[in-house]
């Protein structure tokens, strides 16, 4: 599931020195914060909201995608000049904390700042090895993954700019009507429950489904 955001800097893995090197910044939905193919200046904490990455082969076409939430580490390219295998979006309104790399520099010598970061970027290595591309597999298959990492995203009362199900759609490569019927099969199975976004009921199961 997409980690709890961070609403304090006390709340924060990186809160170690006393003054962080990183700054707040917001961003709308759809802003594309990092290109595919670019170098990033910056490394990235996701404080809130969520984020997709994805990428095209030569022939312009999307062939992978996956989602990062709260307390995501991104840009770690930054740190060695390499340039981002995918773009990054903001799927919602985010909130970064960013650092340019001379300041993590310094950040790092000290050993409290050094073993945050590196546990930060190790976590977000292991979140790529794991990734499961949310544009392959079955159509239910695809739905059940991004309700699982997602639950929290499709539009519910009381969300300032919900994520709506036809983009979701969009984003695992289906058609918007299609991911409402599959929706609401999972709903008359009690799966889940969609009258207001979606909110899994049987994890266990989805999860079966996710792996076809």
């Amino acid at each position: 599931m997409l980690q709890k955001s961070v609403t304090t800097c006390t709340d924060c893995p990186l809160h170690v020195l006393g003054r962080c090197a990183f700054a707040p910044r917001k961003h709308q939905a759809d802003t594309v914060l990092t290109s595919q193919g670019s170098a990033p200046a910056e490394l990235a904490f996701v404080r809130q909201g969520v984020v997709a990455l994805s990428a095209v082969n030569s022939q312009s076409v999307q062939t992978w995608t996956a989602l990062r939430g709260p307390r995501s580490m991104l840009g770690l390219e930054a740190m060695t000049g390499a340039r981002s295998e995918v773009e990054v979006r903001a799927l919602t309104e985010v909130e970064l904390c960013t650092a340019t790399t001379s300041s993590v520099a310094t950040m790092m010598q000290a050993a409290e700042g050094s073993n945050a970061l590196l546990r930060l970027a190790v976590t977000e290595v292991l979140a790529q090895r794991s990734d499961t591309n949310l544009r392959t597999g079955s159509i239910e298959g695809r739905v059940a993954r991004v309700a699982l990492l997602s639950e929290r995203l499709i539009s519910r009362k009381g969300h300032a700019r919900p994520l709506s199900k036809a983009r979701v759609a969009s984003l695992i490569g289906i058609r918007p009507e299609t991911f409402s019927r599959v929706l609401r099969r999972f709903s008359d199975r009690g799966l889940i429950d969609a009258s207001e976004g979606i909110r899994v009921l049987v994890p266990s199961v989805l999860e079966a489904i996710a792996q076809t």
